[in-house]
């Protein structure tokens, strides 16, 4: 491993720039956060992410407060080609809002955006229903549903799929 070569675990990565990767809430320092990804986060509304772009990526997993070290990587690497990063996103554990609806949650992030890992348009919420990988625009939201990371990073067939509506709703047509 030489020096431009260096991968760093995503724990290490969020703790070296927690300041910009999660949503700071009324100015809390990332230092109070959890030092772990699988503790309880400390905010109403915890997020990774800058949400620069208001885009909402939501998955559902009791296991962590965000996402898995590796689906967060994978995650990263679906980003990079759509000129997207995490500072453009705010990632959400649906686990972790329980007690509030997808309105109040996009409402909150401001979302323009939002794609649904592991969850139908009603798992999430929504009065509607529309197929998987088909980008769909309620109330002002575009929306695009898929498996989830891991689902998606194992199967070639899916990840076109995705891909192909990630091209839709990030208007990627010259790729």
């Amino acid at each position: 491993m030489d020096l431009n070569n260096i991968e760093l675990p995503i724990a290490t990565v969020v703790d070296f720039y927690g300041d910009v990767l999660v949503i700071p809430d009324s100015g809390k320092k990332a230092a109070e956060r959890s030092e772990k990804n699988s503790e309880e986060p400390a905010s109403p509304w915890p997020a990774l992410g800058g949400n620069a772009a208001q885009i909402l990526v939501v998955s559902r997993n009791p296991e962590t407060t965000y996402l898995p070290d590796n689906e967060l990587a994978f995650l990263t690497r679906i980003l990079t080609p759509c000129k997207l990063s995490l500072e453009d996103v705010a990632v959400i554990n649906l686990i972790q809002y329980e007690n509030k609806n997808h309105k109040a949650i996009t409402t909150h992030f401001n979302t323009k955006k939002a794609i649904l890992f592991g969850m139908s348009p009603v798992d999430f919420g929504l009065p509607v229903t529309f197929p998987e990988y088909q980008v769909q625009a309620f109330q002002g939201i575009e929306y695009l549903w898929a498996p989830t990371l891991s689902v998606l990073e194992k199967d070639d067939q899916q990840k076109r799929k995705f891909w192909e509506s990630l091209k839709k709703i990030f208007n990627l047509n010259a790729q």
